[in-house]
């Protein structure tokens, strides 16, 4: 988890340094880079996910398997991972749009605006997202396949699980308050608990698929 910290603001900090003035052209090669980064940390993601498959199937696993999906297929994983980095970049526009148009002097003023809109697109984006859940699972369990097959079957399997898989996830609030009053501490055992729980839901759609 920190080294998927670290490389994703090392990225960001780059990004900014890239284009540190508020001009038009800037702020679209701006948001242009931060769609490819985070298309990009698809690469990371997919390698958590092997990890949370790994404990949820009960093997070991290294900390280097962070970086697996540079082994197995980077290109595809970041295919996987664009559709998601499109809708989140879309459903936080207005907020960063805003962010970037406020002046220095009454940025605190609007702060509270920007933190809603933010969060407004945060939860539209989580509830759009949710067709792509499993993609990442089947990225590993399905290495043949393109990306474009993973999409759309990944796509197939969610479907009728929505709300089951939206109410596992709702089912973590109190925990991620928990470690938010915690100063974030409590991040580092939530987060995996989370992910590896997602990894038995995926395990547990796949048994459900292949006893049909």
């Amino acid at each position: 988890m920190i080294l998927q910290a670290v490389i994703t603001i090392l990225l960001n900090t780059t990004l900014v340094s890239l284009f540190p003035s508020n001009d038009m052209l800037s702020n679209i090669f701006y948001f242009i880079g931060l769609l490819a980064i985070d298309a990009f940390l698809g690469t990371i993601i997919a390698g958590m996910t092997f990890i949370s498959m790994a404990i949820a199937c009960g093997m070991n696993c290294r900390v280097g398997e962070v970086y697996r999906a540079f082994q197995a297929n980077p290109g595809k994983a970041v295919w996987l991972q664009l559709p998601v980095a499109i809708i989140y970049m879309i459903c936080n526009l207005p907020a960063n749009i805003m962010s970037l148009v406020t002046p220095l002097e009454s940025y605190i003023q609007q702060f509270g605006t920007i933190l809603i809109l933010n969060g407004l697109g945060i939860l539209a984006a989580s509830i759009l997202t949710l067709p792509f859940t499993l993609v990442f699972y089947m990225y590993w369990d399905f290495p043949d396949y393109d990306a474009k097959y993973i999409l759309k079957h990944g796509m197939e399997l969610m479907k009728g699980n929505y709300l089951r898989f939206f109410a596992l996830q709702l089912s973590f609030l109190p925990l991620q308050l928990l470690a938010i009053l915690s100063f974030g501490i409590g991040t580092l055992w939530v987060t995996p608990y989370i992910n590896v729980t997602n990894a038995n839901f995926y395990l547990d759609l796949m048994a459900k698929r292949n006893n049909e």
